[in-house]
Formats: C-alpha cells, structure tokens, sequence
C-alpha cells in the first residue's frame, strides 16, 4: 500500500471590526477581534 504525506502552513488573519477606517497614521481600537483561516490563497475569490 501507497502512503502519501500532505504537508501545509497555516498562516491565521487576525480580523478587527472597527467604527470607522483609520486614516493614514490614526490609530483605531477594533472592538471585536476574531482569527480566521489565511494564507496567501484563501482570501482570493474563486
């Protein structure tokens, strides 16, 4: 028998809801952070 081995990162997004988007050097508070799957090819539409 065949053994075949797939080997993968995770690489996990760190998402915060803000209020309002920052302008350039604002810094802003997110009032929920959550983690979510990522990696260069999960965020791209299929």
């Amino acid at each position: 028998m065949t053994h075949i081995a797939v080997l993968r990162s995770t690489n996990p997004d760190l998402v915060a809801y803000v209020t309002e988007a920052p302008r350039r050097g604002q810094p802003v508070t997110g009032r929920d952070v959550r983690t979510a799957p990522g990696g260069a090819t999960d965020g791209q539409p299929s």
